[in-house]
């Protein structure tokens, strides 16, 4: 089955809701990402506080999530606070997103596969304190899932908006797949 964004007016003209808001849309998923997005002006002591200010309390401790970032300056600020906060005991998990060259499915096919860049990455996520990567679902392979396994590194797959596709990548190991339709793929998935 194939999903699309909907172009339906109400649908977009659904307010952004704060975090603190979405506590109570969240309880009925398995594992939530939750990606951080910075620029240059970002002040990452500040934005790693913000967040602690609304998930450090129980209630939002349970829903199993991981803070994700592309941004290793950040995640070292996260990790250097929270680490800060609870020692070795920390609530939440977080993740290294790697950012692809392309995206483009054209040139994909045509990258090559350097096993050596994907021991880097997996060597800088445990670095950072990081329990697994995020990559674009096309540039993952059964060895760099079975490379991620062997630094104890999950792997989640972004953004994957067909079933077909995300059963080979769970069929590989992949643990999470992100998708535009979560509750589409809960059912679909099962």
């Amino acid at each position: 089955a194939k999903f699309y964004l909907s172009k339906n007016p109400e649908f977009l003209a659904q307010p952004i809701l704060p975090l603190v808001d979405l506590f109570p849309l969240l309880t009925s998923y398995e594992h939530i990402e939750l990606e951080v997005k910075t620029h240059q002006a970002s002040d990452y002591q500040a934005l790693a506080r913000a967040l602690f200010n609304v998930l450090d309390d129980p209630d939002w401790h349970a829903l199993n999530i991981t803070i994700t970032s592309f941004d290793t300056a950040f995640l070292t600020a996260f990790l250097s606070l929270a680490q800060h906060l609870y020692g070795a005991k920390l609530p939440l998990k977080t993740g290294l997103l790697l950012e692809p060259k392309t995206t483009l499915a054209s040139e994909i096919a045509f990258l090559p596969t350097d096993l050596s860049q994907i021991y880097t990455v997996c060597n800088l996520a445990c670095r950072l304190g990081c329990s697994q990567i995020g990559v674009y679902f096309a540039l993952i392979t059964p060895e760099l899932v079975q490379i991620a396994q062997r630094f104890n590194l999950t792997v989640t797959a972004w953004t994957v908006n067909e079933i077909a596709i995300a059963k080979r990548l769970l069929s590989w190991g992949v643990t999470t797949i992100i998708t535009d339709f979560p509750s589409e793929f809960c059912r679909l998935l099962k």
